[in-house]
This record gives C-alpha cells, structure tokens and sequence, in this order.
C-alpha cells in the first residue's frame, strides 16, 4: 500500500491483530510506515547499500517522531547512501560507542599525571555537575546543536563563566575522543560555539584599603595567627594561595630569601621573599609544629585547605567585602607596575609563563602619564622657586628613581 503519509493517516489506522500493516510513503522512495498488531507505529527505510545490500533501519516510532522529521531524517540517510555510506551500519557502530558519562570518566583518568590535581577535579565538578542532561548519549551522536544548547542551558541556570568553562572542558574531552577513535578527526562539536562575554574582574586596593586591611589583620591576629600570617604572606608576595597554603619548611631557603616551589601550577618556580615576609616566617617558625608543613591543618599530614571562612569575617572587618583572596594577587601587580616593573619581570615573579596573562592582573593605580605632568611640574616649580635645579631625567632608572625621590621630598 503507498500513501502519502500524514499526522491523520498516521493517527486513524488501526491495526490488525492478524498481521502487519505496511503503508509505503509516495514522496520519499523507501520510507514507510509499519504497524504491529499490537498497535505500534514505526517508520523505516528501505534502502540497498553500494555493495547492493538490503538495509531497513528504524527511523522513528509515532508520534514521538513526527511525519516530517521522519521524511528528513529518511532523506539525509538517502543521501548518505548516495554517497557511499551505509546509515545502518553508523547507527549500529554509535550504538558500540561510549556515553557521555562514561567518556568523562575515561577522560578524567586520561589525565592523571598530564594535568595538574586541582585542574582534573576542576575538570571533573564542571563535566559532572553540568553535563548529565546529555550524559546518556553517545558521545559519537552529540552535535554542535547540542554544545550550543547545552551552553545556553548552563548559562541560564549557572552563569556565563560557568558555560563557558564546561565548553572549554569538553572540547579538550572532545579531541581525547578523536584520538582513542570514539569520534572521527576534526568533528570536534564544540568548535565554533560562541562563548559568553565576561567581565574581567579589576579589584585592587588602594594605599587606603591596604591600610583598613592591614589594621584587620592586626585586631584578628590574637584569634587567629596562622590565618593572618598567610594573608600577609599572600598580600606580600603574590603568590597564589595554594602556593602558600601546602608550603613546606624545606621549600624555604632563609639564607638567600627564596622559596624553591618544586610543583607551583606552571612548574618549578622560585618566589623571591622580600624582608616583611622573611620575618613573617621566622615568627611562624617560633611556633612551629613538628612536621614540614608551615601550614598543618587539623589531619595530620594534611596542610590548611581553606581560608574562605575567616578570609569573609577579615574583609568585613576592613569593610573590604568585595575583595576577594585572589585579588591580593592582582593587587601585588598592581602595586609593582606601579613602581615601573615591566610585564616580564611581574610575570616571572608571579609564575606566569605567557606575558598576556600578566596583563589580565595589572591595573595601574596611577597614570602613567598623570605621573609624569606632575613630576615635570614639580621640578620647574622648584626651579622657578629658586631652591632646586633641574635633575636631567635620562632614560636610566637611577635618574628617574632621583627625580622622583627629590620631587617626593619637595615642599
């Protein structure tokens, strides 16, 4: 029987109980629709391959699969046909495939020894909090379509920062994907979905909040002492938190104000400590607990794992409840290009490897060009006056670092 199938055609035949009814379509070659005598309704395609085989997969079962997407989806299987595929076999071999879910474990456990420890449990929250509506799937199956709803999805209900780095993470699943063969290469189905704009954070403090900050610090001390001396450390030095939370005395070199970091996120680094930060640890030292850790936690064995809590009631003690720790790290920056340290020289002491990521953390807090009006200014002020000669700013630091020592002393 050929027909051409419709919504209505679909919905009045009734089935026999002696046998199966076949209603071939009249505007796609090789679709039909089959109903069993126990009245299920499905569309199939009938197709040979190139090498002349007999194929007849299942296209959709009615009404979850309308007449339309079926005669779609029956047209783009035709076409693949017509190109030498066999859509019987790929939905067969996707079946084989992994899921989702089971792709993000093997992805997790790809990169244990490749990635850093915090950056795979990173990796793994993001995927398994926000990947399961898809988690059943085959990652084989999962479409650019799909990426980009579920980028929309995550950003309505987590954020755009969150969305964003759910897509960056299964893009690199993604390609772990075409590589153990899961996937073909280059069809890679976050490519080219457009991300969230963000707004880069540009908190730092000022001269006056280091000093609400530093008279917080002062009155919690007594309750908390290893809590505020790795602030301070922090506010010091720069350092990420991390960096300052698993310290370990024989990192330390004293002698030489140094802290050899053996594993910091871009590799082996070396901090420089200026002299405020060296007498902070020789006070630790005083009060030192056995074991290596400068910072036990309450697990033996364990170094302090969280400053969020106390880091909360500090800031609102400085009125400070936007700043948050890693700003401390943005304001080291800030404060040294201020002082006129190149990009390189912040980057090498912050451990950054690329110089554009050092940009993304220096804010100055003087213009540059402000600076000089008033430097230039000053000086002929001086002269003029009557007291002063004009110091020659030559391009050597030691000229500038004079002039501005002298025009600081002026009255």
């Amino acid at each position: 029987m050929r027909k051409k199938l419709s919504k209505r055609l679909c919905e009045g035949v009734k089935p026999d109980p002696e046998k199966r009814i076949v209603i071939k379509d009249s505007l796609v070659d090789g679709l039909q629709l089959r109903v069993s005598p126990a009245g299920k309704k499905t569309f199939m395609l009938y197709y040979r391959n190139t090498s002349g085989e007999q194929r007849m997969p299942v296209v959709g079962v009615f009404p979850k699969t309308t007449v339309d997407a079926a005669r779609r989806k029956a047209r783009a299987w035709l076409t693949a046909v017509d190109a030498g595929r066999d859509p019987s076999i790929e939905k067969q071999e996707a079946r084989k495939g992994l899921t989702l879910t089971e792709a993000v474990e093997r992805f997790l456990g790809f990169l244990e020894g490749k990635r850093k420890r915090n950056t795979i449990r990173a990796y793994g929250w993001s995927l398994r909090a926000h990947a399961g509506p898809l988690g059943s799937r085959r990652v084989s199956a999962i479409t650019r379509a799909d990426m980009a709803w579920l980028h929309a999805s995550v950003t309505a209900k987590s954020g755009p920062a969150a969305a964003n780095h759910l897509i960056l993470t299964l893009s690199s699943m993604f390609n772990y994907c075409e590589q153990v063969g899961e996937r073909p290469e280059f069809s890679n189905p976050c490519r080219r979905i457009s991300r969230n704009r963000q707004r880069g954070r540009e908190r730092f403090l000022s001269a006056e909040e280091f000093g609400r900050l530093a008279a917080a610090l002062d009155k919690a001390e007594a309750e908390m002492p290893m809590i505020v001396a790795a602030i301070r450390l922090l506010v010091l030095t720069g350092c990420r938190k991390s960096e300052i939370l698993t310290l370990r005395w024989s990192y330390i070199d004293a002698e030489n104000r140094r802290i050899r970091l053996p594993d910091a996120k871009s590799g082996a680094r070396t901090v420089h400590l200026p002299h405020e930060a060296l007498e902070i640890l020789k006070m630790i030292e005083a009060m030192r607990e056995p074991g290596d850790l400068v910072f036990p936690g309450k697990s033996p064995g364990k170094s302090l794992s969280c400053l969020q809590a106390p880091w909360v009631k500090i800031r609102a003690a400085a009125k400070l409840e936007d700043v948050h720790i890693h700003d401390l790290r943005h304001s080291w920056a800030s404060v040294a290009a201020a002082l006129g340290m190149s990009l390189p020289i912040i980057g090498k002491s912050l451990g950054h490897l690329q110089q554009n990521t050092v940009q993304r953390y220096v804010h100055l807090t003087l213009d540059p060009v402000a600076l000089a009006v008033d430097l230039v200014g000053a000086e002929i002020t001086r002269a003029m006056t009557g007291g002063a000669r004009i110091i020659p700013v030559a391009v050597s630091g030691q000229a500038v670092e004079e002039v501005v020592l002298d025009t600081a002393g002026a009255e």
